[in-house]
């Protein structure tokens, strides 16, 4: 018969009374594990390294226990998803891989404790908040005293898991079902805290989530066919004004004290003040330097990278950041086909258009035939009191992917019948919540004008002379994103 003596025992000698006492430090030593098969299949022994057979350990304790089981197609049925055998079987698996504190009795609270789980109230309106720290927060603490690991098992559960319904479910539907108090909807994606609420996330590539729609807003230059040739959006301006810029580098070299170098160089500046509208980010402050700037010393100063003067010659010009940076732009801009963004710039003029133009025009631009019927008359109250050139692709594309989201987001709720639809992102963990029981354009636009990290891809196919032109993949609406 085998004696078994504790660790203490045997290095005692060695180590005398600096050996500690367990949990504090441990020794780390290969695990002899015994395997009885019964039946006849004999006893197998297996020699395993401590980690692994910790890992062992908790993942038979934790099967042996018939509750777990119970406690997960609970959760499920607790979120209308009926039974998933898959989706259960991986979620345990994630259970396993998670080492969070108290297991089983998170899974048993997630099971029975439902209404007291992450409410929508919780979530606000035209708020960007961390979803994982809101649903970590709403636990008991004894679930989160390993560190991090309850929040990485919530992320990972958040990133794998979408249970099988009757249509496809994205990410996020399952998160807010299991560690919140909703339920699989009926008209929006979930039945949460007593409201229908759409989920859209950018998924983990970050292409955002398409709004829905029945081809209608593709196929808008068969609406405005009189408009046949399309420019790509800020194309010309931005060539033009590189040329010009090359130009008078040229002229300055041969004759520096050319007073008509000025006015030139003021004609480009009014050029950067419209292209630098639809900047945001780095490059911003570079045209917001420039507009402040002399032509002499655009081309003579030394600058840092941050672009202030330098006392010695850094090899830095602002005019070579700025030929740079817009040739950077006129390369992406060559690059893409004639996409949606391009063929509504053709349709504004460089002056002389007035509102019932762009009430005209943003009026074509829904994602459903028979939505957005009153478009017209809620264009003509929207307009009212902004400058509507703003609105023009060409000189603020941010105020005008907005617009056209907004769009996007009244004939989607009109076909679905959501009361919220939601924005996040899967990087980070982020979401922002818009209220859309009363889809009313200003309401919407006005929402979205408060959250200016959520943007709207427009890049779409569109249909021209007879075909699609393919951008990406097929899409008939605008992608939503929060960055």
């Amino acid at each position: 018969m085998k004696k078994y003596r504790p660790l203490t025992d045997v290095y005692g000698s060695i180590y005398g009374n600096a050996v500690p006492k367990p949990p504090r430090q441990s020794i780390n030593e290969n695990v002899t594990i015994d395997f009885d098969f019964g039946g006849g299949g004999g006893r197998m022994s297996y020699s395993l390294p401590d980690e692994y057979a910790e890992k062992l350990h908790k993942r038979v304790r934790i099967e042996a226990q018939s509750d777990i089981t119970k406690y997960v197609k609970q959760i499920f049925q607790n979120g209308d998803w009926g039974n998933q055998p898959k989706s259960e079987k991986e979620f345990i698996e994630l259970v396993f891989e998670a080492d969070v504190s108290n297991t089983v009795e998170l899974l048993k609270y997630l099971a029975e404790q439902k209404d007291r789980l992450l409410d929508f109230s919780q979530i606000g309106i035209t708020k960007i908040v961390d979803f994982v720290d809101l649903i970590v927060d709403n636990l008991p603490d004894k679930f989160n005293e390993n560190g991090d690991n309850l929040a990485n098992f919530i992320k990972a559960v958040h990133l794998t898991i979408k249970p099988g319904a009757s249509t496809s479910v994205g990410l996020g539907e399952a998160t807010f079902a299991i560690f919140g108090t909703a339920k699989k909807g009926n008209s929006g994606d979930l039945q949460w805290s007593g409201s229908e609420v759409e989920i859209k996330t950018n998924g983990v590539s970050g292409s955002g989530a398409v709004l829905g729609g029945d081809g209608t807003l593709n196929k808008v230059s068969d609406r405005l066919s009189k408009r046949s040739n399309y420019t790509d959006l800020g194309y010309d301006r931005i060539r033009k004004t590189l040329k010009s810029i090359e130009s008078i580098e040229n002229l300055y070299e041969n004759n520096p004290e050319d007073s008509s170098l000025i006015k030139q160089y003021d004609k480009v500046k009014d050029n950067l003040e419209k292209i630098g509208k639809k900047i945001k980010g780095k490059h911003s402050n570079l045209y917001r330097v420039a507009l402040k700037t002399d032509l002499n010393a655009a081309l003579e100063t030394p600058i840092h990278k941050n672009l202030n003067p330098s006392n010695r010659d850094t090899g830095l010009r602002l005019i070579t950041l700025l030929k740079n940076d817009l040739q950077e732009k006129l390369t992406r801009a060559a690059d893409k086909s004639t996409n949606l963004p391009s063929q509504i710039a053709a349709l504004f003029g460089e002056t002389g258009d007035d509102i019932q133009t762009y009430v005209n025009v943003f009026a074509e631009l829904k994602t459903y035939g028979h939505v957005f019927k009153d478009g017209k008359s809620q264009l003509e109250n929207f307009f009212n009191g902004r400058d509507f050139s703003e609105f023009n692709p060409r000189e603020n594309y941010r105020s005008f992917q907005r617009l056209v989201g907004a769009i996007a987001i009244i004939g989607y709720q009109e076909v679905v019948g959501f009361d919220y639809l939601t924005a996040g992102n899967d990087n980070d963990f982020s979401m922002v919540a818009f209220d859309c029981k009363d889809p009313n354009l200003e309401k919407i636009y006005s929402q979205l004008e408060r959250v200016p990290e959520v943007k709207f891809d427009l890049d779409i196919d569109v249909f021209e002379g007879g075909k699609f032109r393919s951008q990406t993949v097929f899409a008939k609406s605008p992608r939503i994103i929060l960055t």
